[in-house]
C-alpha cells in the first residue's frame, strides 16, 4: 500500500494454508503467502496453474494473488481473480470485501455497494467493509450515510486512526469544523505520527477565519518523520515558499509524482484561498483534481471545495 495513499484502503490479508511441518521445501503455494509482488503473482498462478490444490486453496491462491494484482493498481485483474476466489468460496467475505476496494478505486461505486454489503452479509463485523462504505458514500457525497458507517467501523475498532481521518475529512465537506478538527485530534491520539492530521486541522481552522497555525504545526511536525509530505507542513510553517513546495514535490517515479501534486496542489490551493488568492486558489485545486483519483482522500475534498466555489 503507498505510504501517501488515501490512507484509504485496507491492505488484504493474505489467506493461509496449513503447511505439512515435515515438508521444508516451500511449495508454490506456500510461496504465494509469504512473497510479494511478481514473485508473489508467479508463485501463485504456478499453485493455481498446478490443478493440484484443494477446492478452498485454489480460492485462496486466487484471492492471494488479486490482492497483489490490486497492490500494483491492476484492478482488472484483481477483480477477475477476486470474482474466481468468490466462484470457489462463496463465503470468502475479504474478497468481496476486496473486489468493492478495486471497484472503488476503478470509480466504480455502485458495482463496488453491492460487495460491501455482501461481505458484510457474511461477516457483520468486517470493520473494512465498514470503513469501505464510509469512503463510498463520502466519494458520493452521501454524507450522513459516510459518518454512519465510519462511526460503526470506530465502534468495532477505537483505534482506526484512518476512519478518524475519513470521518473529520467528512466533517468537513459539511462545514462542521469543530467536530471535524476534534475527529483529526483523535486520529494524533491513536497514531501521533501521522502527518496528514496537522495539515487537516490547519485546513480545517482555515476554514474558520483562524490563519495562526504555523506556532501549532511546528509543534506537531517535531513528532513525524522527514519525508513525504513534510515539505507541504513546511510550507505552512513558512520555512518554504510555493516553488520550494513545488520542487520538493517531484519525483523521478510518475506515480508518485501524481499523487505528491494530488496532495501538494490541494493544500497549497486552500492555502491560497485563505491567504488572499482566490484566482490561484481555484487554480491549484484544479491541478489538485487532474492528479487525483479515487484512492487518495484529498480526491473528494477537492471537489467537495471546488462545488463549495462554484466551479467544477
Amino acid at each position: 500500500m503507498k505510504g501517501f495513499l488515501i490512507f484509504l484502503f485496507s491492505i488484504c490479508t493474505v489467506m493461509a494454508t496449513p503447511l505439512n511441518a515435515q515438508n521444508t521445501q516451500k511449495s508454490d503455494e506456500q510461496l504465494c503467502i509469504d512473497l510479494s509482488g511478481d514473485e508473489a503473482i508467479a508463485a501463485c498462478t504456478r499453485a493455481i496453474d498446478s490443478h493440484t490444490l484443494a477446492q478452498a486453496n485454489q480460492a485462496n491462491a486466487y484471492y492471494n494473488r488479486g490482492c497483489e494484482y490490486r497492490t500494483k493498481d491492476e484492478f482488472d485483474l484483481a477483480i477477475a481473480d477476486f470474482t474466481e476466489a468468490i466462484r470457489l468460496d462463496p463465503s470468502l467475505s475479504t474478497a468481496y470485501n476486496n473486489r468493492a476496494l478495486s471497484h472503488f478505486e476503478k470509480g466504480e461505486y455502485d458495482r463496488a455497494l453491492p460487495d460491501y454489503e455482501k461481505a458484510l452479509q457474511l461477516d457483520p463485523k468486517h470493520t473494512n467493509s465498514y470503513y469501505g462504505l464510509g469512503n463510498l458514500y463520502r466519494a458520493k457525497a452521501e454524507y450522513s450515510k459516510a459518518i454512519e458507517n465510519y462511526t460503526k467501523t470506530l465502534e468495532l475498532n477505537p483505534n482506526f486512526t484512518l476512519a478518524y481521518i475519513n470521518r473529520g475529512n467528512t466533517y468537513t465537506d459539511m462545514g462542521a469544523f469543530d467536530t471535524a478538527i476534534a475527529d483529526y485530534k483523535d486520529a494524533i491520539r491513536t497514531k501521533p505520527t501521522h502527518a496528514y492530521a496537522p495539515l487537516l486541522i490547519a485546513v480545517a481552522k482555515m476554514h474558520k477565519g483562524d490563519n495562526a497555525i504555523a506556532d501549532e504545526l511546528g509543534d506537531e511536525a517535531k513528532a513525524l518523520p522527514d519525508g513525504w509530505p513534510m515539505p507541504v507542513l513546511q510550507f505552512y510553517m513558512g520555512k518554504l515558499n510555493v516553488d520550494g513546495l513545488i520542487a520538493a514535490s517531484k519525483d523521478p517515479d510518475a506515480k508518485t509524482q501524481q499523487a505528491h501534486f494530488c496532495e501538494m496542489y490541494y493544500y497549497l490551493g486552500e492555502w491560497q484561498l485563505f491567504n488572499g488568492q482566490r484566482l490561484k486558489g481555484i487554480d491549484s485545486l484544479k491541478q489538485a483534481k487532474a492528479n487525483c483519483t479515487p484512492n487518495y482522500f484529498e480526491d473528494d475534498s477537492v471537489k467537495a471545495e471546488l462545488k463549495r466555489l462554484g466551479q467544477r
